[in-house]
């Protein structure tokens, strides 16, 4: 599971995203996604290995939060 910064929105195909912490970019193909959020947006991606990247839950983070603050709203996301 990982942060990303959704970089990139094309409307009924995906999202380019990237890694907050690697800063790696991810393309996620998501079409019913792409109507429901924006670019700077933080999301919760789990991916794995050989499958294509799947959307968990939607993170809505201030774009000047400091990382403790996004750190305890990805655990309270977690559950």
């Amino acid at each position: 599971m990982g942060l990303y910064r959704i970089e990139h929105v094309q409307l009924d195909r995906g999202l380019t995203c990237a890694d907050l912490w690697t800063n790696e970019r991810l393309e996620v193909s998501e079409q019913k996604l792409t109507h429901g959020v924006k670019p700077n947006w933080v999301i919760a991606v789990r991916t794995l290995a050989g499958i294509r990247p799947a959307i968990w839950r939607r993170v809505e983070i201030p774009s000047d939060a400091k990382l403790p603050f996004v750190s305890r709203v990805l655990i309270a996301t977690m559950g």
